[in-house]
């Protein structure tokens, strides 16, 4: 069997990224994915069997990739708030810098690819966060209210930071993350 490329794999995400960035989830089909990506449509179907299969492989890449980055950069001795300022910094950089795609993550989270087998594919990244936040209500630092709430009002605003700044309307600097740190933890503390 013939070893698959990971610099063909790379460029076939990229280029579907790109697409969906430029025409969603159901306009970014396989002919034009191999074409955005310079190879033939025959290509993708030696690393996935259909666009779906695509998709759900980029999806977990994308999500694993962005869970790793901004949990591998915390400093687990400092002080919980100071580890939560860091996640949030952290997330609204990857937010950011990798707009499309988090774009392409919003897009299939909402599409019906998006199924029971990536759910369970993403448990463990649920329980990185859902362990984080654990710790913080056991140092009675952050409400004890459920989990899935305060997730929600963190991707909610992290998002739409990201989405703003992408517009133009404001620059993220450091005083703006600060400001944003400031508000969220107001909202979480106990």
């Amino acid at each position: 069997m013939r070893t698959k490329d990971e610099g063909k794999i790379n460029r076939i995400y990229q280029a579907t990224v790109d697409l969906v960035m430029q025409v969603g989830i159901a306009g970014a089909t396989i002919p034009k994915i191999a074409k955005k990506a310079g190879m033939a449509s025959g290509t993708l179907y030696i690393y996935f069997e259909n666009k779906e299969d695509l998709l759900r492989q980029l999806y977990l890449h994308l999500k694993s990739e962005m869970v790793s980055v901004t949990f591998g950069a915390l400093d687990k001795s400092a002080p919980f708030k100071l580890q939560m300022f860091q996640l949030w910094k952290e997330f609204l950089a990857m937010a950011v810098e990798k707009y499309p795609e988090r774009i392409f993550l919003e897009q299939y989270k909402i599409s019906p690819f998006y199924d029971e087998q990536v759910m369970e594919a993403s448990i463990g990244w649920v329980k990185q966060a859902e362990d984080f936040l654990e710790e913080g209500k056991n140092q009675l630092l952050v409400k004890d209210i459920q989990k899935d709430l305060v997730y929600s009002m963190m991707y909610g605003f992290l998002n739409e930071l990201a989405v703003q700044h992408r517009r133009g309307l404001f620059h993220l600097n450091d005083h703006r993350i600060g400001d944003s740190f400031g508000l969220l933890w107001d909202a979480i503390k106990a």
